[in-house]
């Protein structure tokens, strides 16, 4: 359920012309183990047009305490949702939208069952918690068939990593700060007090989005699974606004880990080109078609391992090509994969022999 915030909205402003690449949508998004973290505000603002007929601004920034701007850019996203459903969205106007052809229907309640259909899907791509929060119906009939099918990791209920995004999810409803014991990738064991304010899915693993108050007094994400037993209540907080690039939305570059922002350039095989961009991996992504038909997608990390791991996921269809800091990286890192295969294939011949 939607939480209303006791802290008065901004004064609206007109919203500032995006970059090309920001309201730039080439068709809806929705990659396997890549679920986005806007699903939920997206289907939030979706189901509002269809009970009610319009959307204000006010209302946005109450369930989500993000911009003017933020909410322009889901508008067009839903636009380009509706586009192929036959829902058209008004442009905006004082702060609000409203869906053409509403006049006065609940169009919920005629087409539950739709609803109801695309409620489940979404739950069973993403588990129990998006199921709770989407509020989705059991789905007691098995045999009916569908035409979209997901292919998703799942939060299994009853696991260590559940029980903490709910503890995690009690705690950010009552605005309650909450300390844990967190083993970083090193197995390093650290206490941490931070404030909770979003868990994001990301590559089939949930990261808590929150402001460490100690030790480091930064904001941070922390993989829930590193979270060690259970969080515990440690005093109340005043919601503080969340840097929105921790909130993006983007399969690739969105988990921020310091440094500085860098292009990174990926070679496509032909075999694999359509497929890959065809999709948007992030809003400000570049592409260019070669006439062999592969490609080259260029996109901005601060983390430029992550597009190494990511092109790597490929295999042999994908090769970094820039800058040469990232060519280099990815060298190493093929050559530490074909060590560790020798290293067991050695000890295997060695344990036979």
């Amino acid at each position: 359920m939607l939480r209303r915030s006791n802290v008065k909205p901004p004064a609206r402003k007109p919203a500032p012309a995006a970059s090309p690449g920001q309201l730039e949508f080439e068709h809806v998004r929705r990659e396997p183990g890549e679920p986005s973290s806007s699903l939920a505000r997206c289907v939030a603002v979706l189901v509002r047009l269809l009970k009610m007929g319009s959307v204000e601004y006010d209302w946005y920034w109450r369930c989500f305490e993000m911009s003017d701007r933020q909410f322009t850019r889901d508008l067009q996203y839903l636009r380009a949702i509706g586009a192929d459903l036959g829902i058209a969205i008004s442009k905006k106007s004082n702060g609000r939208v409203t869906l053409a052809g509403f006049e006065g229907r609940n169009r919920l309640g005629e087409e539950a069952a739709v609803r109801d259909e695309a409620l489940r899907a979404v739950a069973r791509a993403l588990g129990a918690p998006a199921a709770v929060e989407l509020g989705a119906p059991e789905d007691s009939d098995t045999t009916r068939e569908r035409f979209l099918i997901y292919g998703l990791p799942r939060l299994l209920p009853g696991t260590e990593v559940a029980g903490v995004y709910a503890a995690l999810k009690a705690a950010h409803a009552s605005r309650a700060r909450v300390t844990f014991r967190y083993s970083d990738r090193n197995g390093t064991n650290t206490t941490r007090t931070v404030e909770p304010y979003r868990v994001l899915a990301h590559n089939g693993r949930y990261f808590l989005i929150a402001y460490d108050i100690a030790p480091r007094k930064a904001w941070r994400y922390f993989a829930l699974d590193r979270i060690v037993a259970k969080p515990t209540r440690a005093g109340s907080f005043t919601p503080r606004p969340i840097p929105p690039q921790y909130t993006a939305g983007d399969a690739i570059g969105m988990l921020q880990r310091g440094g500085t922002a860098t292009e990174v350039t990926v070679r496509l095989s032909p075999v694999v080109a359509v497929s890959t961009i065809s999709r948007s991996w992030q809003k400000n992504q570049r592409v260019e078609r070669r006439r062999d038909g592969s490609a080259d997608i260029t996109l901005t990390v601060n983390d430029v391992e992550e597009v190494v791991r990511w092109s790597l996921g490929f295999g042999s269809e994908a090769r970094i090509i820039a800058p040469p800091r990232a060519v280099t990286l990815a060298r190493r890192c093929v050559a530490d994969l074909q060590a560790a295969y020798a290293q067991k294939s050695e000890t295997k011949r060695s344990a036979t022999g």
